[in-house]
C-alpha cells in the first residue's frame, strides 16, 4: 500500500518525501545522548520514521517528528494545519 502524502503544511510545495531517522541524519539532532537507532546493530535497520519536506526537491525543510511507522509519520504529516 502506497501512502499519500499531502503537500507541505508550512510552504505548501509538492516536496514530501519519507525518511527514517538514520538516514536522514544519522541520530544527530535527538536532545539526549539515547539515539534510537543505537538499539540496532546495523544502524541502517533504524526504522524510526519521519516525513521532511525536501529542500532537494524545492521544499523548505519542514518535518513530521519521529515515530515508530511510516503510517503513523504520514498521519502526522497529513493532520498538520
Amino acid at each position: 500500500m502506497e501512502i499519500k502524502l499531502n503537500k507541505c503544511p508550512f510552504c505548501g510545495a509538492e516536496a514530501a518525501e519519507m525518511l527514517n531517522a538514520h538516514d536522514l541524519e544519522e541520530c544527530g539532532n535527538f536532545e539526549d545522548d539515547r539515539c534510537p537507532c543505537e538499539q540496532y546493530e546495523d544502524a541502517g535497520e533504524c526504522q524510526f520514521h519521519t516525513v521532511v519536506c525536501s529542500i532537494n526537491k524545492g521544499g523548505c525543510g519542514a518535518s513530521s517528528g519521529y515515530f515508530a511507522t511510516e503510517e503513523r509519520a504520514a498521519q502526522a504529516w497529513n493532520n498538520r494545519v
